[in-house]
């Protein structure tokens, strides 16, 4: 699965299925945060579903890597 890394950590990982373009967070936290930004989607523990037949939402893309960017930190200044 391609993903893209931030000091060597997985920021977000994609991949397109036969019936819709998955999206991992690589972190639980990020879709706990984002409950009400994920509603309308097919969410799993590990990631969630977008549509074939829709855009990509680049703001919620955007907002997603935020949120997993401070995750990231957080875990860093914490250990």
């Amino acid at each position: 699965m391609p993903a893209v890394f931030y000091q060597g950590k997985p920021v977000a990982g994609y991949f397109a299925f036969k019936k819709h373009l998955g999206y991992f967070p690589h972190s639980s936290l990020v879709t706990g945060l984002l409950v009400e930004e994920l509603a309308p989607y097919k969410v799993s523990k590990g990631g969630f579903q977008f549509p074939l037949d829709h855009q990509l939402p680049a703001e919620l893309v955007k907002k997603l890597v935020h949120v997993r960017l401070k995750v990231l930190r957080r875990e860093h200044t914490t250990n």
